[in-house]
């Protein structure tokens, strides 16, 4: 394996893990969303409150771990992607020939 291929594997590594966080991201939006929906809508009594406060304490503080990397992500591929580095391809090796040396070799 060369240097070119670890760094498309490493950039493609990058690349699952932001969708995967991204996912992750969504699913604790809704949950925050389910609560906040159950306080909007439903009557409950203080125990029930005080346990729906830190259920969203809980799922905030995921989120915010989750979208602090989601964000670091999404800087690094930013800045591989305005560098023109998202997949490193080797140059095309093209041989030359002088006329003058094919000349020599193919009249003798």
């Amino acid at each position: 394996m060369t240097h070119a291929d670890d760094w498309n594997n490493y950039i493609n590594d990058l690349r699952k893990r932001y969708n995967e966080l991204d996912g992750f991201k969504s699913k604790y939006d809704l949950a925050e969303q389910d609560i906040l929906h159950y306080i909007e809508f439903e009557r409950y009594d203080a125990v029930t409150g005080s346990k729906l406060l830190k259920k969203l304490k809980e799922i905030r503080i995921q989120r915010r771990e989750i979208k602090t990397e989601y964000e670091e992500l999404q800087s690094i591929l930013g800045k591989v992607r305005n560098a023109g580095l998202n997949n490193y391809k080797r140059p095309q090796k093209t041989y030359t020939y002088r006329t003058v040396t094919l000349e020599i070799v193919l009249n003798n």
